[in-house]
């Protein structure tokens, strides 16, 4: 290929080459405002070893209604000179109007001014205005619903309306070796969203997996009152993004398995129709997670305090058993996963101890079996270790979140810790199953934790029943775990 390029002196035009595409083009909308990133290309070098076409520079050119068609077919934005400047700092462009679509151009050129023209040096971007959604809690309040008040964006919002499940865009899926192999339908698991049969029982389709994209979660105390705040911004730096951190890598989702696992050739899987195990350490549990492959781990922490959060927004009460359902607390044993698949994404009863809780597609959110609780550590000064990656029995690597008590804690829940860190650990346990978080909880000086309650449990069970009491080699008979990939 060939383009004309005007020379400096003279007349007439020559051919030239011009470099090569820029490569990893992405727009990320914001308010009024579209990030992009590139790499450029690198020079063009000969067999021999010779340079004949250098990289001078990339063009970006805006344009509304079509792709600009060259470096002049609308508005530039840059004319960026240092190579790979905005391959992982994004290039901002600003005062946009939201939900406007808008076209992007990106044109290479080398030191002797050719252009490349090429159409795969292009994309798309839409300023989104991004929702701030809030509750405040009134800790001198022990009404566990009249104590809360939704705040920014979520004033004039209903509780349990459907527009919460909208925000926080959740969705279940099989997933298969560390990839989504389709969406399911919300209202019957067995099938995928087209209305076909979907094996969520055998394994070897994959494991039936909730998506959980990712939402910045901010908690706060200021005296008295706890403030609770989501939005579906990816980057603000005011938030924090635990739940969907690995190490020092952002994840766009994390994924939990609907069900309570069921350990099958030495693997944790979350599959329909299965009886949970239990009677297993944290420390095999880890172990049979992990042995699906890169990215599978137990249910932790800050997944945990991230969907206690939604619970939080979308419910609007303290009373996890009251505002939703008993949960399977009143039986005699555990029982088989896949009761709810045609249940929708929240179900429950709250008359009834024998029917089954689920909430965001997540059966058994309490009730039933607890799970077990990894990437969190209380040591024996009780501060809060929790991790997001590189999880073990000791803590190491782990950050300290700070002191949660001075003594061991035990009862019903009154005050929770209420930061992004600790979440909602007991902080104070004086109330009753129908005052405060109307839940009971505890923390014991080296102890890991496990949440949810128990088939014969009763009031002991809810959205915010943790248990930080057993050590990583404790097993007993109600006590399982749950599937996550991150």
């Amino acid at each position: 290929m060939s383009f004309e390029v005007n020379l400096p002196t003279g007349g007439g035009v020559v051919a030239a080459y011009p470099p090569k595409n820029v490569a990893g083009i992405k727009a990320s909308g914001g308010n009024t405002k579209i990030m992009l990133n590139w790499s450029d290309p690198t020079d063009t070098v000969g067999d021999d070893g010779t340079t004949f076409v250098k990289w001078k520079g990339t063009k970006v050119v805006r344009k509304l209604g079509a792709y600009p068609v060259n470096e002049r077919d609308g508005v530039q934005i840059i004319d960026n000179q240092v190579r790979d400047a905005y391959k992982t700092t994004a290039f901002v462009d600003t005062g946009l109007t939201n939900d406007q679509t808008y076209y992007y151009g990106f044109f290479p050129y080398s030191d002797e001014n050719a252009y490349n023209r090429n159409e795969v040096n292009r994309i798309t971007g839409v300023p989104t205005s991004y929702k701030i959604y809030g509750v405040r809690i009134d800790t001198t309040n022990s009404n566990p619903e009249t104590a809360l008040t939704y705040t920014d964006d979520a004033v004039g919002m209903q509780a349990k309306s459907d527009l919460w499940d909208e925000f926080f865009g959740i969705y279940p899926c099989l997933f298969k070796n560390g990839a989504e192999v389709g969406k399911l339908n919300k209202n019957n698991f067995a099938q995928f969203e087209d209305g076909t049969s979907a094996d969520i029982t055998s394994g070897s389709a994959g494991d039936v997996m909730i998506a959980f994209p990712r939402r910045g979660l901010k908690i706060t105390t200021t005296g008295n009152y706890i403030d609770i705040k989501m939005t579906d911004d990816p980057n603000n730096g005011d938030f924090d993004y635990l739940a969907h951190t690995r190490g020092s890598v952002s994840k766009d989702v994390f994924y939990l398995g609907a069900y309570k696992g069921v350990v099958s050739s030495n693997k944790l899987r979350s599959l329909s129709g299965s009886s949970p195990t239990v009677s297993t350490t944290l420390t095999n549990f880890r172990t049979y997670a992990q042995a699906n492959g890169s990215g599978y781990e137990l249910s932790c922490f800050h997944q945990l305090t991230y969907r206690q959060a939604m619970y939080i927004l979308k419910y609007k009460n303290l009373n996890s058993q009251a505002a939703l359902g008993k949960g399977y607390t009143g039986g005699s044993a555990k029982q088989s996963t896949g009761a709810t698949n045609t249940k929708g994404m929240d179900y429950g009863s709250t008359s009834s101890s024998t029917e089954r809780v689920k909430l965001f597609g997540i059966e058994d959110f309490w009730g039933n079996i607890w799970e077990w609780v990894d990437g969190m550590f209380c040591n024996s000064s009780r501060h809060i270790l929790t991790g997001t990656d590189s999880f073990n029995n000791s803590a190491t690597g782990y950050t300290d979140q700070g002191q949660a008590a001075t003594g061991d804690l035990s009862g019903y829940l009154s005050k929770v810790q209420g930061t992004s860190g600790m979440g909602f650990l007991p902080k104070v346990c004086g109330g009753s199953s129908s005052t405060y978080h109307s839940d009971y909880a505890s923390l014991s000086a080296g102890c890991f934790a496990r949440f949810g309650g128990l088939w014969s449990g009763g009031d002991n069970a809810g959205a915010f029943c943790v248990d930080v009491d057993y050590s990583a080699s404790y097993s007993f008979s109600g006590l399982g775990a749950r599937l996550m990939y991150l």
